[in-house]
């Protein structure tokens, strides 16, 4: 059976990187099928490539391997880490975002001690993730490659804010559509609204919304709505339009929703 490989980065066409990467993996693994998840990631933006990653990951056979290519450098705060979740192996640096890419801490982590690799901390994925990776095809155990029982750190900041009659939620990501998601699940939801009234704030009172619909055809060409999504997150969207450029929204502003 063939081993995938999946890749993310903010690597550009005119860079040599991601050839090299993918190459390198071929030589290692002969018969290694490699998955292009995205490599139109804005520069060094971290959240965007865990957002991609954390739809993208669960549709992928078991036993795929993924390689997160954004801020990938190591050091003493962001070690490089081997996890296996569910029967899917990641590979990348600890920057915080995995428990957020999982949707919960990982079954099983380990950390890389990149000296077994290399010696600098210059290009890691070809260096030090084409490595591992090509272990883990080839059939070697996760112990033989890293240090075991690692716990991951968690970035604080994609976590909801649960206060008495609110929930604080942020936006994440926006698509190509203008689309913002936010970081509030939908299990989160009715775990503290239930069915209770509510009221929806997109960053100030003027933009408010007082239900979350099935879909946007539940509201009018124009108009200001409210999903769950796919990935099973809180998605704000104007039907038609692009929700971040009218409204002028950044990663980090807030949707806030009160609840009676």
């Amino acid at each position: 059976m063939p081993k995938i490989v999946s890749i993310i980065s903010d690597w550009k066409n005119q860079d040599f990187y991601l050839a090299a990467l993918k190459h390198r993996l071929m030589r290692y693994m002969p018969d290694v099928v490699i998955s292009d998840v995205s490599h139109q990631i804005e520069p060094f933006n971290t959240m965007q490539s865990a957002f991609v990653m954390r739809a993208a990951w669960r549709y992928f056979p078991e036993n795929s391997i993924h390689l997160m290519c954004v801020n990938a450098a190591a050091s003493a705060k962001t070690p490089h880490v081997l996890l296996k979740h569910r029967n899917h192996y990641f590979i990348g640096a600890d920057n915080g975002y995995w428990p957020f890419i999982l949707g919960e801490n990982p079954d099983n982590a380990w950390i890389i001690n990149d000296e077994m690799y290399y010696e600098g901390n210059s290009f890691p994925e070809l260096n030090v993730f084409a490595a591992l990776a090509a272990g883990i095809g080839n059939g070697m155990s996760p112990d033989e490659l890293g240090k075991p029982a690692y716990e991951v750190n968690e970035n604080t900041e994609l976590k909801v804010v649960f206060k008495p009659g609110s929930i604080h939620a942020a936006f994440l990501y926006f698509d190509s559509y203008g689309n913002g998601m936010s970081n509030l699940t939908k299990q989160m939801f009715y775990e503290h609204v239930g069915d209770k009234k509510i009221r929806i704030l997109v960053v100030s009172e003027q933009n408010k919304l007082n239900k979350i619909n099935t879909s946007y055809a539940d509201v009018r060409q124009g108009s200001l709505c409210a999903v769950f999504n796919s990935q099973d997150l809180l998605e704000l969207a104007i039907r038609e339009g692009n929700l971040k450029q009218l409204l002028d929204l950044q990663i980090g502003d807030t949707v806030r929703i009160e609840y009676w």
